[in-house]
């Protein structure tokens, strides 16, 4: 059974009546994220409620002054009608959605503005991609030349634990899928990702930034006042959402200045908003206790708790995909930082994650402890973190996936999804 998630409404203001579709913060009970959770909570919200933290007061941290002056945009973003119906025609068909997503071509825009190539889905450039993309990713587009470096951006119709998602809640993500196999998450909703982006390019107001604005101007009423960086980090945390880069930038900003609690409060205030379904923020909080909470320089030693943060990465259900980074070195080393004798290598997890996606879990099955669903939505993830740790690829398991989630009622849309896109 899922447990009860709490959600904090957010609506978006727009000119003339208009809004921008209402979204939620989902925040796992804070009693489920560890030891910090209960005793964080409410210290980040003193600390981002503050009018400036701590460092800038201190006067160590110049400020991003907003520029007073933009140069005029000679181009409105124009989106090929052609690419945005090939767009609808998919998810209609496809992922068999008969409602769009709500602002979908607004999205598309500042996604173009924000220096991204959409794909046009009707000619399969997606194809041009190569790599290793995602199975639960609808890619829109890329950035960046065709190699290691190229960046997809995109949906996720699903969320990291295989729970159905209505269109709007479609979470904004990019991969490198060249380089690596795990996803980063952008915004929760494509509500929220336009109004940071709007936000962001008004504060800004850099040559870059000018396209975004134009693209947002009539959907959205920019409300941040603020001239400084930490401030309107804040400000999005509070009015508009919980962003990962948001957070982090916020914690290290804490971090450089020599304030290592208060970032540390930050980050794990991103765990409990984040870690119900997501692995980056437990590896982010481990990294810091290992880092800055080492005994050393007469810092307190939390190295244990973040030793056990660290286990929850592998064995809490997270799916290793969610990680920041699945290079060999920083899975190893949060491998060392967990100290699991049975699960001591890369070699050893991919044995561990292969077992799991066989495991059809009969006994639990027949005695209704579980559903034929749940199971099923298991082995496919054990499956996917079979492949994070080098078993076969994305590509490789696609049909299996598919043969596995067959199992699962309402799946079909996302067995469309990862027939449709592979290479």
């Amino acid at each position: 059974m899922e447990a009860s998630v709490m959600e904090l409404p957010v609506s978006f203001v727009a000119p003339q009546g208009r809004t921008l579709p209402s979204a939620s913060v989902q925040r796992a009970p804070r009693g489920q994220r560890g030891s910090l959770a209960s005793s964080t909570g409410y210290a980040f919200h003193a600390i981002v409620a503050s009018g400036a933290c701590g460092a800038c007061a201190r006067g160590k941290r110049s400020r991003a002054r907003r520029a007073t002056k933009a140069v005029g945009l000679e181009e409105p973003v124009e989106v090929s009608p052609a690419k945005v119906e090939a767009l609808k025609k998919l998810i209609k068909n496809a992922l068999e959605v008969r409602k769009q997503p709500q602002q979908l071509e607004t999205f598309l825009r500042v996604v173009q503005a924000s220096g991204y190539n959409l794909l046009d889905l009707d000619k399969d450039d997606w194809r041009e991609i190569g790599g290793d993309l995602h199975p639960f990713l609808l890619p829109l587009a890329t950035k960046g030349s065709f190699d290691d470096d190229l960046e997809v951006l995109g949906l996720l119709i699903r969320a990291p634990n295989g729970k159905e998602l209505s269109p709007d809640e479609w979470q904004v993500v990019r991969q490198k899928p060249r380089k690596s196999k795990v996803v980063e998450l952008l915004a929760d909703d494509v509500g929220r990702y336009i109004v940071k982006r709007a936000e962001e390019a008004n504060f800004q107001k850099k040559k870059q930034d000018l396209q975004i604005i134009e693209a947002t101007k009539d959907v959205y009423d920019v409300r941040f006042k603020g001239e400084d960086q930490t401030a309107l980090d804040k400000w999005l945390l509070l009015e508009v959402g919980a962003f990962p880069d948001v957070y982090k930038h916020l914690a290290m900003e804490h971090i450089n200045n020599d304030d290592a609690m208060t970032g540390l409060v930050i980050a794990d205030t991103m765990r409990e908003t984040f870690g119900y379904t997501w692995a980056f923020p437990h590896a982010y909080v481990s990294t810091l206790l290992n880092t800055f909470f080492d005994g050393k320089k007469e810092t307190e030693d939390r190295t244990i708790e973040g030793n056990h943060v660290a286990q929850q990465c592998f064995t809490a259900g997270y799916p290793l995909w969610t990680l920041e980074d699945d290079s060999e070195e920083t899975l190893n080393r949060l491998i060392s930082y967990a100290q699991m004798p049975q699960l001591g290598s890369i070699a050893s997890l991919r044995v561990f994650y292969l077992k799991r996606s066989t495991d059809d879990q009969r006994s639990a099955v027949r005695t209704g402890r579980v559903s034929e669903g749940c199971v099923a939505l298991a082995k496919g993830q054990a499956l996917m973190d079979a492949v994070i740790c080098g078993h076969k690829s994305y590509n490789g398991i696609r049909q299996e996936l598919c043969d596995i989630y067959e199992e699962v009622p309402g799946c079909d849309p996302l067995c469309n999804l990862i027939q449709y896109f592979k290479q």
